[in-house]
Parts: structure tokens; sequence; C-alpha cells
């Protein structure tokens, strides 16, 4: 496999850019494809087998492109399983980390907060890690079905985060907790709205580095990491909200070197 072909990143919607940004700071030589499926995001609320059909097609799609090693930037995939997937595809297929580690080495006290989810949260992945890792742990889990939705729509400021990061903070608060993970790709952008919530004693965790850092150590093992001297590019494709998913993903990041296009049923077209 060359070193030159692109890595894929695949996500429910726009919160993989997140995962997106912390692997082009680690990996600035590659060039990524990634696919937001907008059109039907949020995956949290959805039927497992739904969300497991949607993945199929999305690596078809990869399967096409030609890449070399496909990143699932959504811990709902991600906790759902993807080994199913690997055995039909020729690249391999990484999920998000857990950002358990880091958790347990940030915590002082032991008291660690997860949000995510209802899949993810559902799922124990989370829980089952940090307990795997440090057993006297406290672990205290939040579903936040409110924050994806509300991020999809470019609500990263105002009345209706900062009521939907009260109502499901507030529990975590009142546990003590002094760590707390962001098991949903979507929440790092609204993290300085939820350290504000939490106060200064409280540290907040992305496992997207952590990520990025395992998706380098995958193609250096594998002698496919590109590191060519020239700067990667960006291809972004969304399944649907077209101009909106722009306007938001020109806020929360560096658009210089990407290429917005869209998927649809009649094929790939860039956008206006």
């Amino acid at each position: 496999m060359k070193s030159s072909l692109p890595i894929g990143i695949f996500d429910s919607g726009i919160g993989g850019l997140s995962v997106y940004n912390q692997i082009k700071k680690v990996l600035p030589n590659e060039d990524i494809i990634y696919f937001g499926d907008t059109a039907r995001a949020p995956y949290g609320p959805r039927n497992p087998w739904q969300i497991r059909e949607f993945v199929n097609q999305m690596l078809s799609f990869f399967d096409r492109c030609n890449i070399k090693i496909a990143v699932s930037a959504c811990n709902t995939i991600t906790v759902l399983g993807l080994e199913e997937f690997q055995k039909n595809h020729d690249f391999k297929i990484v999920g998000m980390s857990t950002g358990a580690q880091q958790a347990i080495a940030a915590s002082t006290n032991k008291r660690i907060g997860v949000l995510g989810t209802e899949v993810t949260i559902r799922s124990g992945m989370h829980h089952k890690t940090l307990l795997a890792l440090k057993p006297e742990s406290k672990v205290y889990t939040q579903t936040c079905p409110k924050f994806a939705s509300l991020i999809e729509q470019g609500k990263l400021t105002g009345i209706e985060i900062e009521d939907a990061i009260a109502e499901y903070l507030t529990p975590l608060k009142k546990e003590k907790i002094d760590t707390l993970l962001l098991a949903c790709t979507h929440y790092p952008y609204i993290s300085g709205f939820i350290k504000e919530f939490m106060g200064d004693q409280v540290k907040v965790i992305d496992p997207a580095e952590e990520t990025a850092n395992q998706i380098r150590n995958v193609l250096s093992n594998a002698g496919i990491l590109n590191d060519n001297g020239n700067l990667g590019v960006g291809r972004l494709y969304f399944s649907g909200q077209a101009q909106q998913v722009r306007r938001i993903a020109e806020n929360i990041m560096d658009t210089s070197r990407c290429l917005f296009l869209e998927r649809n049923l009649e094929g790939v077209v860039p956008y206006k």
C-alpha cells in the first residue's frame, strides 16, 4: 500500500472535524478525505442496526476513494464495534480512543465524569475501561441528547447551549468530579462553556489528541506514513445541509487547504 494514499475519516456529522483538526496537527503531510453524514445526524438516538448500515455506506464510498486507513471519528460508531466491518475492506479501520488513560492521569480524586450519546453511555465502554485502569475510581456517566443536535445546527453559543450544559452537568458537579471526559467528538466545540460551568478545578479531556497519536503510530508501524514534506490537502464531503455545514466548518477550523464537496445520490458536486 502506498504511503501517498489519503486517510479517510468518517462521522455522523460535523463532530469528527475535531478529530480531523488533531490529525492534521500530528500528521500535516497527509491528505485526508472526510465524510460527515449530516443528512442523518445525530446517530446517538438511532438503532444500532441502522447505524451499522450507514457505516457500511460510508466505508463503501471510501473503497472507491482508495484510502490507506479509515478512522471512525465517532464514539457512537466505535462502541458498536468495528471488527465486523474490517473483513469487508482492504484498509485498516481504527476507532476513537476512549481517552481513559488521559483521564486517569489527570484525575487527583479519581472521581471522573463521562459525557456521551445514549448509545455510547449505554455501551459502558468508557466506564469499564476507566475501572480497568483504576478500580478504585468513581465514574459518573451522563447522556447529552441535545448537544449533538444543537451543534449540527451551528448553535455553538446562546441560551439553548447554556441551558443544556446546566441540565447535563449539574449532576456531575454535585458529585465533585475533578476530571470530565468528552466521549463524543461534537462536544469539544462547546468545551469552553463546559469548562466555564464546571470551574477551573475540573480538567476536561478530549480523546481526539490521543486518537491522532494512535493513527500516527499505526501508519508508522505499517510503513505507510507520508513524510514527503508537502502539506496535505483535505476533501470534505457532507451528505446534506451543504451551505450551513460550510459556514460552521469555516468558524471552527482552518479551511485554507480544504475542498468542500457534497455527496448525494446524483454523485459528488463541489459547493458553490
